[in-house]
């Protein structure tokens, strides 16, 4: 008769249960284990199966299963073993399960840690293409805006190199008066001011031209006033034009003492009329030809038409003129080119020089006026490229 401890080594051995080696429910009664039995054993019988080991080994724990499951405490032993078992089992099962579900989340983690990695570097390398990108546009721009600033520079050279040589030179009474062409400069007189004289004066502002008289106003008997004045009277009306509408801002960076100056007004209180219309070119040709009758003696003109065309011809020298059978060639209009008449004598040599004058002021706002705005839109471009790098970097 098998001890409980066997029972309980019984139902923990692995193989077959007992009740699936007799083929009945785990509910069964001891009569239909005992039918079982008899049946079963007939067919694992030693003397049918003589030669067949594993029959004999199946015969024994019939028997075995006999004894235990028809009696009531070792059958409660053993049922009570196979269901512990079965819960271990079970809980085996779920345990495994969660691994498998453990390891799956994992490996889904490191998938997910290798794509995010994997775009992670992609984007590490189009922010590596977009900041050479960028550095490369910013040296280009950089090169760029040298040689405009090269150009401009060469353009304002020209241009003083044609200002100096073909700056047109006031013939005869000009439209403008003195008054026109003179600046009224008003300074503090602390400070620094108190340093300024009229040789500082005529060194700042000979920059926009010729200076034909500087006079400061008031002396060191007038320190109780607060400013100091001067007027500045250049020789052209293109000159005052171009100091009364200086650029403050670049030449206060340029030099510090371009901020002492408060007022650098018209000294008339207005802007001259600048509204110039050119005479045409009919006549002024009619009066820069030389006379058709170089043969005719002055004693044989009538006094009066003789009078007339003195007023009307171009002044010339007599012993250097001599008239060709050549087309009449374009004249300049430099001061060196002829003896220097009087205003009575060239109204329209006048006219000429005040209209070139003009001419050249606007011409030369103009040209300020486009580099500032050439200026302006390459900075802006610059800001608007600066701005869609640090967006770019951010959004990394």
């Amino acid at each position: 008769m098998p001890t409980e401890s066997e029972a309980v080594e019984f139902a923990n051995s692995p193989g077959t249960t007992f009740y699936e080696l007799l083929n009945i429910e785990i509910t069964a009664p001891a009569k239909d284990v005992r039918r079982a039995y008899r049946k079963t054993a007939l067919q694992y019988h030693p003397d049918k199966n003589p030669d067949n080991p594993s029959a004999v080994e199946k015969f024994h724990l019939l028997t075995a299963a006999l004894e235990i499951l028809c009696d009531v405490a070792l059958r409660a032993a053993y049922d009570n073993t196979l269901a512990a078992k079965a819960a271990k089992k079970a809980r085996t099962e779920q345990y495994d399960k969660k691994r498998r579900d453990m390891k799956e989340e994992l490996e889904a983690r490191e998938n997910s840690f290798k794509r995010q990695k994997t775009e992670v570097d992609e984007k590490k390398r189009e922010f590596e293409m977009l900041k050479q990108e960028g550095a490369k546009r910013r040296m280009e721009m950089d090169e760029r805006k040298k040689k405009e600033a090269a150009a401009i520079a060469a353009e304002e050279s020209a241009a003083m190199e044609v200002d100096q040589d073909d700056e047109p030179q006031v013939v005869g009474e000009s439209k403008f008066t003195e008054l026109d062409r003179t600046v009224k400069i008003k300074w503090r007189r602390k400070g620094a001011g108190e340093l300024m004289d009229r040789a500082g004066l005529i060194d700042l502002f000979s920059r926009f031209g010729a200076i034909d008289e500087c006079v400061v106003v008031g002396g060191s008997g007038e320190k109780e006033k607060k400013y100091t004045s001067a007027l500045v009277i250049f020789r052209n009306i293109a000159h005052a034009y171009a100091a009364v509408h200086r650029d403050k801002k670049a030449l206060e960076l340029e030099d510090d003492e371009w901020g002492l100056f408060r007022d650098v007004v018209w000294a008339s209180g207005k802007e001259p009329d600048l509204e110039f219309t050119k005479p045409p070119k009919s006549k002024r040709r009619e009066r820069t030809l030389p006379s058709k009758e170089p043969d005719i003696l002055p004693s044989s003109i009538p006094n009066e038409r003789r009078k007339a065309d003195e007023e009307d011809k171009f002044p010339t020298s007599a012993e250097s003129y001599k008239p060709a059978s050549k087309p009449p060639p374009s004249f300049s209009f430099k001061a060196s080119s002829f003896k220097k008449p009087t205003s009575s004598e060239t109204p329209t040599a006048s006219a000429d020089s005040d209209y070139e004058s003009i001419t050249l002021m606007r011409m030369k706002a103009r040209a300020a006026e486009k580099r500032k705005a050439e200026q302006e839109r390459l900075a802006q471009e610059l800001l608007q490229r600066e701005a869609e790098e640090e967006k770019a970097e951010k959004g990394e």
